[in-house]
This record gives C-alpha cells, structure tokens and sequence, in this order.
C-alpha cells in the first residue's frame, strides 16, 4: 500500500506576507517644498481665500419701487459701486401703469447704474380673477432691458399658476418670490411642489420655453 504524499509546506515569506499589511514608505519633505535652486516662483502658494475678491458683480436682486437707485448707491459704498456692472430690478407689486413709467425712465438712459434685467409683476397688485398677460410682457426676448415676470408666492393660487405657466409657455424667465416661511407653514413645501408641478404640466413639454428661479428667502432654487 502507498503512503500519503505529505503536504508541500508553505514558504516562510508567505507566513511573513499574512502577518499584516506592508508598510508603505514614507515621502522625504523635499517632495513638499520646492528646490533649492532659486525657482521658487514656480512653485507658488494658492491665494488665500479672505483676500480673493470679485473684479466685476451684479446685484441681482434691488429692489427700488421707483426705479430709483440712489438709496442702494448709498448702502453699497463705494468700492461695491465701482465693481458693480449692473443691477436685477425688482418693481413689486406695481400697477401696469407704474411699472410702463419706471421702464421708459430706465430706457431713456436717465441711470447712471446699467440694468440688466427688471423684475416686473406678472399680476397687477389689484388685478382681475381672471389673467389678463399684461402688455409690457407681449413680446419676450425683444425688451431691453430683459423683463422678467414675477409672482409673489403664500399659497398655492390659480390666478398665479396660469399666468406662470401663460409666460414659461412665451419664453420668459420667471422668479417666484416665495414670501412664507415654507419649512414652518403647514403643508408650505407641499403647495409649492403641487404649484410647481401643475403649472410646468403641458400636453406638449416643447411649448414650455421658459426657465423657473424661485426665491425663498436668502436661499435661490433653480
């Protein structure tokens, strides 16, 4: 009868491998700093982060009922005036009428702040049931400066998803200004989901040709 082959035993540097993990080498600190051979320059440290400034902004959001900017050329000093290029009107809650004599001021070039782009109501402060487009607004991508129309928001409100949904169809931008503390409200983040929602439903997803910017407090959601 043959006897049993015995095992091949295993080698010692296999023992030696299953003990622990190898340890990596360690990096000399010359692989950190740069060489000692007058080049430094190309090796230079990032800016640091409080000393790194804008050299031109926009402000997007003034609100000037009026059209008059002298109060926010007061609050911004200065150095903000001088990086400024320009400035987001918002006009709330102004009358059709209003809002035509705020914009022939602006286009008669009487600012000495360039405007890019105006925050009109899309519903006149004491409008119908119904929605009427008001006039300023007919003719999207032909204004300048660009007219955006706006909506204040507290609950969910026909009239408002209509004239919404009547302007993403014709092409604009639209802001909603959120102005209830959503995340406190009963049901708040629910109503401007179901707004949201009702108002971008369309048989063809094609006609809406608009984009949606919505306000809600210090926070922009886009």
């Amino acid at each position: 009868m043959a006897s049993a082959i015995p095992p091949t035993p295993l080698s010692p540097s296999v023992g030696a491998r299953r003990k622990g993990a190898k340890a990596l080498p360690r990096l000399p600190l010359s692989a950190f700093t740069p060489p000692n051979t007058g080049s430094s320059e190309a090796f230079p440290l990032p800016p640091s982060p409080s000393t790194l400034q804008p050299e031109e902004l926009v402000d997007a959001y003034v609100i000037a009922p009026d059209g008059d900017l002298s109060e926010w050329k007061a609050q911004a000093g200065e150095t903000l005036r001088r990086k400024t290029k320009g400035v987001v009107l918002a006009l709330p809650q102004k009358e059709p009428a209003e809002v035509e004599k705020i914009l022939a001021n602006i286009r008669s070039g009487s600012l000495d702040v360039p405007v890019v782009a105006v925050l009109v109501p899309v519903i006149p402060a004491e409008g119908e049931a119904t929605f009427t487009p008001p006039a300023y607004l007919e003719s999207p991508g032909s204004s300048t400066p660009a007219l955006v129309p706006s909506a204040i928001f507290t609950k969910n409100e026909p009239r408002v998803r209509e004239a919404l949904q009547w302007a993403l169809k014709t092409g604009h931008t639209v802001h909603i200004d959120v102005q209830c503390d959503i995340r406190e409200v009963e049901g708040g983040w629910d109503a401007l989901e179901e707004m949201l929602t009702s108002m971008t439903i369309s048989k063809d997803v094609k006609e809406l040709h608009g984009k949606i910017v919505v306000c809600t407090y210090s926070r922009v959601l886009c």
